[in-house]
């Protein structure tokens, strides 16, 4: 476990992919942190404490599907100009935030969004939120400042 800011993993290139990890952070340090890189693949982990379980910045392609992401004092995972995001089958839970978006596209679907402060953030993000398990969180969704369409057809607020 990280004693400092820096983050357990950092993705320093395109096409990569992280699978299957157990990763304990400290409460200030990212999980995972993929800052201008393609193509990237992270599923299977199990995502503990930290400021961000998973955060992207300036990325495009990102398949994020079956992680565990639990107690995050910021947000679960965090987007922040992210094109062609893919967020399949995820648990995030405990956080202050499930997702925090910034200005990304693409799919949260089959997810569990429970006992967060905020289980999805969703600033300028357009696409599809469907089929998500959204419950016991202070507030299910919010979306401001959106230019595009979100379809959240299907998800069942609890």
């Amino acid at each position: 476990m990280p004693s400092n800011n820096s983050p357990v993993f950092s993705i320093n290139s395109d096409s990569v992919s992280i699978l299957d990890l157990i990763i304990k952070s400290s409460m200030y340090a990212y999980g995972i942190f993929v800052n201008g890189k393609n193509n990237i693949t992270i599923s299977g982990n199990n995502i503990t404490n930290g400021c961000y379980g998973i955060s992207a910045i300036s990325s495009n392609n990102l398949f994020i599907e079956g992680n565990y992401i639990f107690n995050s004092t910021i947000a679960g995972i965090d987007l922040n100009g992210v094109n062609n995001v893919s967020i399949y089958s995820n648990i995030i839970n405990n956080s202050n935030n499930g997702i925090y978006s910034v200005s990304a596209n693409g799919e949260i679907i089959s997810n569990i969004f429970s006992n967060n402060q905020l289980g999805l953030c969703l600033e300028d993000f357009f696409g599809y939120v469907n089929f998500n398990a959204i419950f016991n969180n202070s507030y299910g969704m919010s979306s401001i400042f959106s230019t595009g369409i979100i379809n959240a057809n299907n998800n069942w607020w609890g």
